[in-house]
């Protein structure tokens, strides 16, 4: 099927992940449609659970995709141990990825 340019899949490169205190890892959100084919300048919205806002943070909280249906997130955990959700919303997809916060 042809290219619509309509959010299909909401797709990360690292699926759920463990990070320890006070790092930091980039996670890149690709957007494609029916066709397989990368959407640009779609909003993506980045939202952390209650109980996570305590253990991680995410900047920017919204970012719109490149030409290849990309954009980059940077999720940092604070102090706190324990999981947070995120969940990346797109044209009304989700994709959650669950990270967790460990001490050394």
């Amino acid at each position: 099927s042809g290219c619509d340019g309509e959010a299909k899949t909401v797709e990360t490169d690292t699926g759920d992940f463990v990070l320890l205190k006070q790092e930091s890892q980039v996670v890149t959100v690709m957007v494609t449609d029916a066709g397989s084919c990368p959407v640009a300048n779609e909003q993506i919205s980045a939202k952390i659970n209650s109980a996570g806002k305590k253990r991680i943070k995410i900047n920017p909280s919204s970012e719109t995709t490149d030409e290849n249906g990309a954009a980059a997130f940077t999720i940092t955990a604070k102090k706190k141990t324990g999981s947070a959700k995120v969940t990346f919303k797109a044209g009304g997809i989700k994709k959650k990825i669950t990270v967790t916060v460990v001490s050394e």
